[in-house]
């Protein structure tokens, strides 16, 4: 039999498994390029420039890639182990190690390559119906599907990757392998690892310092996040690579209680260093997620209030002789005719002044008559030609030191401030925030010397700004009609336009982390279901000897229920915990949990969500537990 016809006689023997570890690796690459399309999209690429979604999107990136490392070795792992023995036959029939390694090669090539081309194609497919079922919850139609080359690259050379280190590995490792120990593979026991509690003690103490360095450094120093969350994932792989033997230890002490439940402590013992990395890795996927997708919802709702806040007016611009040149009557009837009457129009007509700052840095003043002040804020104040009211349009924990402007020079005046007022009154458009409110005389003689320099800024409000759009789209086309040039001092802010951008920026955060957390949850659904059956023939044949002895049917189905709620809860709450106590921490800076506890119900929605989840992979793993182990064992 030639070597071609022994790989393809392999392949239609052991056809489930390699179907089995075909379906792995195109899930695997499915993973990365329903990520890459939505990370590269140009929508979020042109968000990444203006915002902080770079930072956003590190964690869940690097937890993604940290993931598909585990899952595509452990499959791997998975795949090799059931062939060990074969290549043990094949080396006692006289194939070389060379050939041997050959063979892998060979069917890891013809199996990546398929699978690179199935999970393409599946990629793009489920993509797009992402992006389909994007636009019409969200009601977002400008984040558009499309596939680019640095989607595909991404995707194959990370797969690739990952892929043939881990094939490398297998192959070093089935080279140093003797003869007998290839063909016992299946009959080889894991040894238990030997407990050291000192490491478990280490774990505690990082998390702890983790914990504890996230709230007091976040507020003031927030790029301290990852470090942060490095040191508690370490914490917890120590943890949980001693937390099993420990408990079990603890247990034994007590007889009564060990031994009642004795075959669910020994197969925990035994499988505890296997358990552990795999473990750690689904808390710290659940901890991401619930953290992650509870945050956003919280800022979705803060950064509403922020654009009510700091938006006061619905529309603002800026005109002057050049720009923006519209009359009274002629937007009073554009509003109108989009069935959106302006309620109330304020006009500001100021003189921009530009002054040397320091290191010869520019600084504008917007001079302001007193009448147009009193005017726009209902007082009746009176100055003096010398006096100013230092008038800062913006929150006071943001003027920086503005607020310590006491005497102000321009041209032949020196004025000394009288009043000052500090509040977010107007929307902001233009160059500056600070206004120099002076003396009616003053205001004519300056823009005498600067009518160069005189603006109006309009404020609008209308009756219904969340349906303002397109009145201001409408307004802003006329604008663009009336001058040929472009000029950012002049363009239309709008409630409306910073509603939807921020809209549309939350939705594809929003929906990028559920997408993230649905994929986590399938993954970490596959990769535990995987542990659970990948040794089902020795655990079938070890029940068949225990029912033989006297061991009933309800203990072996207790000891199935037990370790399956134990595997698939416990790192579901460990995730949830962890991710608590981060939420606890990155809310210091806005005044605590206390004052924010939308986050806390957010939070609550995303656990019960995880824990349903969990609860139904749980029955359904249960279930098909049963049904490999109970048709072997025989009938009472």
């Amino acid at each position: 039999m030639t070597f071609n016809a022994i790989v393809w006689k392999m392949i239609r023997v052991n056809f489930k498994r390699y179907l089995l570890y075909l379906s792995c690796n195109t899930f695997a690459i499915l993973f990365l390029f329903l990520f890459f399309s939505i990370y590269y999209n140009d929508e979020v690429e042109r968000m990444k420039e203006t915002n902080s979604f770079n930072t956003v999107l590190a964690i869940p990136a690097a937890a993604l890639v940290l993931f598909m490392i585990f899952f595509i070795q452990y499959a791997h792992q998975m795949f090799i182990k059931k062939r060990t023995s074969e290549y043990g036959l094949f080396m006692a029939i006289g194939m070389s190690p060379n050939n041997i390694s050959r063979l892998l090669m060979l069917e890891s090539f013809f199996i990546s390559v398929i699978a690179v081309l199935l999970g393409l194609g599946f990629g793009a497919l489920f993509s797009k119906l992402f992006f389909l079922v994007f636009s019409y919850f969200s009601m977002v139609n400008h984040t558009f599907f499309h596939i680019s080359f640095k989607m595909v690259a991404h995707t194959t050379i990370i797969f690739m990757f990952i892929f043939w280190v881990a094939v490398a590995f297998s192959i070093v490792q089935i080279r140093n392998q003797t003869l007998v120990t290839s063909l016992q593979s299946k009959q080889v026991i894991n040894e238990t690892k030997t407990n050291k509690p000192y490491f478990g003690v280490i774990g505690i103490s990082l998390l702890i310092l983790s914990i504890l360095g996230l709230y007091i450094t976040y507020a003031k120093q927030g790029e301290l996040l990852f470090l942060w969350a490095l040191l508690s994932f370490l914490g917890l792989y120590l943890l949980l690579s001693n937390a099993i033997l420990s408990v079990i230890n603890v247990i034994k002490g007590q007889p009564s209680l060990y031994f009642r439940s004795i075959l669910l402590f020994s197969s925990l013992e035994q499988k505890q260093k296997k358990l552990t990395s795999l473990l750690t890795l689904t808390s710290i996927m659940i901890m991401i997620t619930t953290l992650y997708c509870s945050i956003t919802l919280f800022i979705a709702k803060d950064e509403y209030n922020q654009i009510l806040v700091n938006n006061p007016s619905d529309i603002a611009y800026i005109e002057n002789e050049q720009f923006n040149n519209i009359s009274k009557e002629e937007l009073f009837q554009l509003f109108k005719q989009q069935n959106n009457p302006i309620v109330n129009l304020q006009t500001l007509p100021f003189i921009e002044i530009a002054k040397d700052d320091y290191y010869e840095w520019k600084s504008y003043y917007n001079i302001l008559s007193i009448d147009d002040y009193n005017a726009l804020t209902n007082e009746k104040l009176q100055l003096d030609e010398n006096e100013f009211v230092l008038f800062i349009n913006q929150e006071p924990q943001y003027i920086g030191d503005l607020g310590t402007i006491s005497t102000f020079e321009m041209d032949q005046f020196k004025l000394t401030k009288k009043h000052e007022n500090i509040e977010l009154t107007l929307t902001f458009v233009g160059q500056s925030s600070t206004f120099i409110v002076v003396h009616p005389n003053v205001w004519q003689q300056v823009l005498q010397e600067h009518s160069n320099a005189f603006y109006y800024q309009h404020h609008i409000h209308v009756a219904d700004w969340k349906n303002s759009l397109l009145a201001v789209e409408q307004l802003q086309q006329t604008f663009k009609q009336m001058t040929l040039e472009t000029n950012e001092l002049f363009a239309v802010s709008s409630k409306i336009e910073r509603y939807m951008q921020n809209k549309i920026e939350n939705a594809v955060l929003f929906y990028l982390l559920t997408f993230i957390s649905i994929l986590f949850y399938f993954g970490v659904f596959i990769l535990l279901y995987l542990n659970l059956t990948a040794d089902i023939e020795l655990e079938r044949s070890k029940f068949e000897k225990l029912y033989k002895i006297g061991i009933t049917k309800n203990e072996i189905k207790r000891k199935l229920t037990t370790e399956t709620f134990i595997l698939l809860f416990t790192p579901t709450l460990l995730g949830i915990v962890l991710a608590f106590l981060y939420v606890v921490g990155m809310v210091q800076d806005i005044g605590g949990i206390t004052n924010n506890l939308d986050i806390v119900v957010y939070f609550l929605l995303m656990s019960g969500i995880y824990f349903f989840i969990q609860f139904c992979f749980f029955l359904y793993t249960k279930g098909k537990l049963f049904t490999k182990v109970w048709r072997y064992l025989s009938s009472d």
